[in-house]
């Protein structure tokens, strides 16, 4: 058994067939004995030049091997939320070259599998449901239309990120004794007092005045400043929903 493609109206089919030999016509022929589904395009654009719908999906428990399905037959499976777990999707396959030998290969990009083997064949076969990689029963999380950062739109990279979505830095001070918060407010935002601990969110334009003014009024043991967490940043990326 091999597969076969079929061409129709520009969507290529993918079917099940067996070689053979007809002793009438003397010659070598392929009987179909199922009619798969459809192999679907390679992505030929990067993400963040789609406009059409899409989704990121991955596995339960795992945070890599995120895939992005773009097949209205798989999105059409999701449910109405925008988000969720739990969701057993259809396979989206994909041509992916060949096996070492020399068979035509396919990759699911909705479990992120190879298909084609002898066994997805035999599997084939006896099931009803048409193409079905190894990983096709996991549950999967996923999320519709993400939004797609482009780090090279920014001057600087992740620096131009910073710039735009976390304008401030934040300041670590230890003292040499407690101070009511009251009066800690009056040098910048108070994010957390823990006895003599203190951290401040200051604007980035008024970091060095700030800073100077702490070391000038109090009694300081140990002071840093640090950028916020990059995790943060891409939250407030989110959370703003443009970039």
């Amino acid at each position: 058994m091999r597969i076969k493609r079929v061409l129709k109206n520009n969507i290529t089919y993918l079917h099940l067939v067996e070689e053979g030999y007809s002793p009438e016509k003397k010659k070598g022929e392929n009987k179909i004995i199922k009619v798969l589904g459809v192999e679907e395009q390679e992505l030929a654009r990067p993400l963040n030049d789609m406009t059409e719908e899409f989704a990121v999906v991955w596995a339960e428990d795992r945070t890599l091997g995120n895939a992005v399905p773009f097949s209205e037959r798989v999105i059409g499976k999701f449910p109405e939320e925008d988000s969720g777990s739990g969701v057993i999707l259809p396979c989206d396959i994909v041509p992916c070259g060949k096996f070492r030998n020399g068979a035509e290969r396919w990759w699911c990009r909705t479990h992120q599998v190879h298909w084609g083997v002898k066994a997805d064949l035999q599997q084939a076969v006896q099931g009803d449901e048409g193409i079905r990689c190894s990983n096709c029963t996991q549950p999967m999380h996923y999320t519709k239309n993400p939004l797609v950062i482009n780090p090279d739109d920014y001057d600087g990279s992740l620096d131009g990120l910073l710039e735009r979505f976390a304008p401030y830095r934040e300041v670590h001070i230890e003292l040499a004794q407690p101070l009511p918060i009251e009066k800690l407010m009056t040098y910048g935002n108070v994010q957390l007092l823990e006895g003599r601990s203190v951290h401040f969110m200051v604007s980035r334009e008024a970091l060095t005045r700030t800073v100077s003014k702490i070391l000038t009024d109090l009694e300081v043991i140990d002071l840093t400043v640090t950028e916020p967490p990059v995790e943060e940043v891409i939250g407030r990326v989110f959370q703003a929903g443009v970039v």
